[in-house]
């Protein structure tokens, strides 16, 4: 039972952010939807290619160990890259 609710607490979270990233994308250029949404879903899957692959790459190598280090790195470079561009944006008047 605690795996069922885990994966749907994890499938409503993955939906919640896909969709506010849609209104993000949105909302950067009025009128230039489907233009915004092609490079938004080229982007979004070529990363879940990207990121299954070297997931699998990296089971192949060192298993869970290796996927929990590959995990935690991805998030401390996120984690970077998030707080260096929030930094770096100019006040607006």
């Amino acid at each position: 039972m605690g795996h069922i609710l885990g994966v749907l607490i994890l499938d409503l979270g993955m939906h919640t952010g896909y969709v506010s990233n849609q209104i993000r994308v949105y909302n950067l250029v009025p009128n230039a939807e489907s233009r915004l949404n092609t490079v938004y879903m080229v982007t979004n899957y070529t990363g879940g290619a990207l990121g299954s692959f070297i997931g699998t790459y990296t089971w192949g190598l060192w298993q869970w160990n290796g996927v929990c280090a590959l995990g935690f790195f991805l998030l401390a470079v996120a984690f970077i890259a998030h707080f260096s561009v929030c930094n770096t944006k100019s006040p607006t008047v």
